[in-house]
């Protein structure tokens, strides 16, 4: 009987996991929930959300410079078009924000990650 609890809650903890994704694998933030930025410019963002099945149906708000630019699942990204400088980019859910400063030079792409877990943030990610 033991071993049968700790295989289902292993398994139940397996079911919650998130992990990274990268860009490339991740799908994109369909356009009904993309509402800025949406045009190429100076730099390139590259904002992904980790994958997994804890959530998955809830969105996340991503904000830049205080804009909804859009609204990411787990699994997704979102391609923004940026002007070089100085941003600040947020995210927001449950009545949380968190916010970054983003220093952007042109013709750069940087690669940004919403990881889910115990906490709300916007990180910085190679993925």
């Amino acid at each position: 009987m033991r071993i049968l609890i700790g295989t289902v809650a292993v398994m139940l903890l397996a079911g919650c996991s998130v992990k990274p994704i990268s860009a490339e694998n991740a799908s994109p933030v369909s356009a009904d929930r993309q509402y800025a930025f949406t045009d190429k410019n100076d730099v390139t963002l590259l904002v992904t959300r980790d994958q997994g099945w804890y959530q998955s149906g809830h969105t996340i708000d991503f904000l830049i410079d205080g804009t909804l630019a859009a609204k990411v699942r787990m699994g997704e990204v979102a391609r923004f078009g940026l002007k070089a400088g100085s941003h600040i980019i947020a995210v927001s859910a449950g009545g949380l924000l968190v916010e970054r400063e983003l220093n952007a030079k042109s013709g750069e792409t940087i690669r940004r990650r919403i990881p889910d877990g115990v906490t709300l943030d916007v990180t910085p990610t190679t993925f």
